[in-house]
């Protein structure tokens, strides 16, 4: 899991840190305690995860695998979470271990076991809620507010989830509104009171307002009317085959290369057992609930296709898939079960070998090296200059150095750290932009890129004194960081 992918992105470097930090001092990494959203880089995610985190990390130290564990567990639990499900409301077992064993070699449920993500974390929990709503609807109720604090998405289906499957079953449950209204004051003083709610109103469908074309009057576009056609169009996509089976995401982090969703031999059987969704059965009853709903918090959104917001809708797409085997002769049952096979490995080859190589650049490769290489030599220096070229590079510094939380609270800078000015800083160390003249400072630690640190000023620096210089390549053989000691 610490090899594949190669290294923590700056999402997965925030939340292992918080959580480290909430490990040794009890609050996160701007000083709050116990907090409901961890403001990160002003986009206050869920701290849900973190708090999750804090037990693998306490055991086996601030790392790849323990800030990743909390999301290799939810996937693993996922897993089981479907089998019971679809074995219980079908009544058939076997039904249920192929549904489990279709979203365990998702390349989906793959990839995002393997990186931390809140929504892989809330997906496992919301599938939780439903497997217990069939013995005890108390216990579904509170797992499903508790997915509520684990991903923004989930605030979105969680309740109507319960309700409908409420309604579906003729259930009628007495709510304990005084416990509820307990349960969701944290999230909503959050959400009102703090800047968390700024996540929705960043993303939110409406930035696109008015819909029109440029240069097109209203009279001939209607803002509703294009607008109407931009929400059924998003919502449709997430049953489209080919973004399912062929494409899946383009987006950086969260695309698999050369795999989409589900399998691809998946497809005929998805498509045999979407055939039959509208079927008078328990388990299609449930199912409906999801595919109606789970699309909802991505569709109010701008993005098109965005699979980080619907992680809720694939599971259910696994068990279709598993219901459309039953339409199988054998001679085609052995056709499948050879093609899954071999897609199986293919799939694992390519997300434990292949996709790490491809996406290196998607994950900030270096800075495992880097860091503990910039800790030892700053000893000799009175202070660090890190380049900000690189994405939010503070938290890399914080998360591979290990840095106690305790002492970056009382020396960071946290009023500059998301503002206009230079100069955020902590302990020794400055992010800030550097420029060209800078290498001819003396007594100081320079890291940056090559195109900061230039080779012709270096070497026209060497000419007159002597200078270090370490460089730091990525997977593709490029140079990523430059450390240039003055």
């Amino acid at each position: 899991m610490a090899e594949a992918p190669a290294s923590v992105n700056w999402d997965e470097a925030a939340l292992g840190y918080n959580a480290y930090s909430m490990l040794k001092t009890g609050k996160d990494e701007f000083g709050k305690p116990f907090p409901v959203s961890l403001r990160s880089f002003d986009d206050y995610k869920p701290a849900l995860y973190s708090y999750f985190s804090v037990v693998p990390i306490a055991i086996f130290g601030l790392g790849e695998i323990s800030t990743r564990f909390t999301s290799i567990l939810a996937g693993t639990l996922l897993v089981f979470a479907v089998l019971y499900i679809a074995a219980k409301l079908s009544g058939n077992f076997r039904l249920g271990l192929m549904s489990g064993l279709f979203v365990a070699f998702s390349p989906w449920a793959m990839h995002f076991s393997r990186i931390a993500f809140e929504s892989n974390l809330a997906a496992a929990i919301y599938f939780l809620a439903i497997a217990a709503f069939l013995k005890s609807p108390k216990l579904s109720l509170m797992l499903f507010i508790l997915s509520m604090y684990a991903y923004h998405s989930q605030r979105a289906i969680a309740l109507p989830t319960f309700v409908l499957l409420l309604w579906i079953n003729k259930v009628r449950y007495r709510f304990k509104w005084n416990w509820i209204f307990l349960g969701l004051i944290p999230l909503a003083y959050s959400f009102l009171i703090e800047p968390a709610g700024s996540r929705l109103s960043s993303t939110i469908l409406l930035k696109l307002w008015p819909f029109v074309p440029a240069g097109y009057p209203w009279t001939v576009f209607s803002p509703l009317y294009a607008m109407s056609w931009q929400i059924v169009g998003q919502y449709l996509a997430y049953f489209s085959p080919i973004n399912l089976f062929v494409k899946g995401s383009n987006e950086p982090i969260l695309r698999i290369p050369t795999l989409g969703l589900l399998t691809i031999e998946l497809m005929p059987l998805w498509i045999l057992g979407i055939s039959g969704i509208f079927k008078k059965s328990k388990l299609n009853n449930y199912l409906r609930v999801i595919l109606i709903l789970a699309p909802l918090p991505a569709v109010i959104t701008w993005n098109w296709f965005s699979v980080v917001r619907t992680l809720a809708i694939y599971p259910a797409m696994a068990i279709i898939a598993a219901l459309g085997y039953k339409f199988l002769n054998k001679f085609w049952k052995l056709v499948f079960w050879g093609a899954f096979t071999l897609s199986g490995l293919y799939t694992l080859l390519t997300i434990g070998i292949y996709a790490p190589y491809e996406t290196y650049g998607e994950f900030q490769p270096g800075f495992e090296q880097l860091v503990p290489y910039v800790l030892h030599k700053s000893n000799k220096y009175d202070e660090v200059d890190v380049d900000t070229g690189q994405a939010t590079p503070y938290i890399f510094f914080l998360f591979y150095g290990k840095y106690p939380p305790g002492k970056y609270l009382s020396e960071a800078r946290r009023d500059l750290k998301h503002t206009e000015n230079y100069g955020y800083r902590f302990g020794k160390f400055v992010f800030r932009k550097i420029d060209d003249y800078e290498l001819y400072r003396k007594d100081v630690l320079l890291v940056g890129q090559t195109y900061r640190l230039k080779d012709s000023e270096i070497n026209h620096i060497k000419k007159e004194r002597e200078i270090n210089v370490k460089d730091f390549y990525d997977p593709g053989g490029y140079i990523s960081v430059r450390v240039v000691e003055l």
